[in-house]
């Protein structure tokens, strides 16, 4: 027997229970795993709005693609030996796909779509839907039986969102020949309907090649739904209640343009959230201008109040280059970071926080948080859709343009990540 194993054997003996995991309180850290492979498509953390990390049973997990077995896989990321181990159970094979992941308490629904810039209907392809049940025996997800489900959309999309709302429903959106599309189960999870136009004024729904939508549910009853339009320059928002028929959409006041953005206030970048438990109703979007003069602001936060008024603050002005923004909320803490790339080619991933109820941001690009030490210029962070806490930390994972992930971990307020049982280390302090 090691000495490791010895040293493990006399703790359980003396004291009975597992040994407590010592987690470094990695502030800006950044590692990396590999996701090149002839069948993996570029950028796999993009797009926008979609996810592909969750916590669950004292973990952080991952929709991340495997380069040795060319599909992607559920990975649970071990924050001791900061690595993401593969689990070996896949999410999509198809080659060129992306995903957007949804943990509900109950079940992990991952969506799927065939990526590109162009959208349109397709003979096949389509949108899919996974569903898993976790064991937590075994910590491990098991793929459900029916699944996948191949009949979400009707073609291939630049990026598909979902949520699900009160009843259970769940509602996917995206763009298809430059339109805001919606689709929804009937029933059940593995029964899905007719994608249809999102029904609200034809004008503001007929969008370019280039824009995207993204959808969220909020204030225990309700369903939203944002959309860029570069045809009109202004960002949407449309709310339908969950008892409503599928007609029923009320159209916001544009978020923008408003002040500060009076022009150009629209492109395809959207990241949502929404918080769950401190009575606002608010919904927060991180989106992306289209405005090009250095001092006028390029990224925001916009947040939606209960009763439907809309507020904005500037993240980054234009001459700090950032792209590609998304949004995590801390309610235990009252805070909200927002994390996004510059240079808008790609470089790094950089960070900022706030109050959540008195928000405002520094001037600059920001703390760094993922860098990169070769060659490559990284891009496109993703997180959770969930809201964040002292017990989950932050986790962001962004890949670089030569075959790498990159992640990069951040503790909140003063609690340890709470960690599975079985992720036990020796107790001993790195130096």
């Amino acid at each position: 027997m090691g000495l490791a194993a010895t040293l493990v054997s006399i703790y359980l003996a003396l004291t009975g229970a597992p040994l407590p995991m010592q987690v470094r309180a990695y502030d800006q850290p950044t590692w990396s795993v590999s996701h090149s492979g002839a069948k993996a498509v570029s950028a796999p953390t993009g797009e926008k709005p979609e996810s592909k990390l969750w916590w669950h049973d004292g973990f952080w997990w991952g929709n991340l693609y495997s380069p040795t077995a060319q599909q992607y896989r559920i990975h649970r990321l071990s924050l001791a030996r900061r690595a993401w181990i593969d689990t070996g159970v896949s999410a999509d094979d198809r080659s060129g796909s992306k995903g957007d992941v949804l943990w509900d308490g109950t079940h992990l629904y991952i969506v799927s779509q065939v990526f590109t810039t162009s959208a349109s209907p397709t003979l096949s392809n389509w949108g899919r839907l996974y569903r898993y049940s976790y064991h937590a025996a075994s910590t491990r997800y098991v793929l459900d039986q029916g699944f996948p489900v191949t009949n979400v959309t009707r073609g291939k999309s630049e990026a598909l969102v979902l949520a699900k709302d009160s009843t259970g429903q769940l509602w996917v959106t995206y763009v298809e020949a430059g339109r805001v599309m919606l689709n929804h189960t009937i029933g059940s999870d593995m029964v899905w309907g007719e994608p249809f136009l999102l029904p609200v004024d034809p004008a503001v729904v007929t969008v370019t090649s280039d824009d995207i939508a993204s959808v969220v549910a909020f204030q225990g009853n309700k369903i939203g739904v944002m959309w860029s339009n570069q045809n009109t320059h202004q960002m949407y928002f449309a709310v339908h209640r969950d008892a409503d028929p599928d007609t029923a959409w009320q159209l916001d006041e544009a978020p923008l343009p408003g002040d500060p953005c009076r022009s150009r206030c629209a492109d395809d970048h959207i990241n949502l959230k929404a918080f769950e438990s401190d009575g606002s109703g608010r919904v927060f979007a991180a989106i992306k201008t289209s405005q090009t003069d250095d001092d006028q602001p390029l990224v925001m936060l916009l947040v939606r109040d209960r009763g439907g008024i809309w507020q904005s603050h500037v993240f980054g002005r234009v001459r700090d280059e950032h792209t590609r923004p998304i949004v995590l909320l801390d309610e235990q803490n009252g805070r909200l970071y927002m994390f996004a790339t510059a240079p808008e080619s790609g470089g790094a991933i950089y960070y900022k926080s706030s109050d959540v109820n008195a928000i405002t941001f520094a001037e600059g690009r920001g703390d760094l948080f993922i860098g990169h030490t070769g060659a490559g210029r990284v891009n496109n962070a993703t997180s959770t859709k969930q809201n964040v806490s002292g017990f989950t930390g932050i986790v962001v994972l962004a890949s670089d343009d030569v075959g790498n992930y990159l992640s990069g971990y951040l503790r909140l307020g003063n609690a340890q990540p709470q960690l599975s049982s079985y992720e036990y280390i020796l107790p001993f302090v790195r130096r």
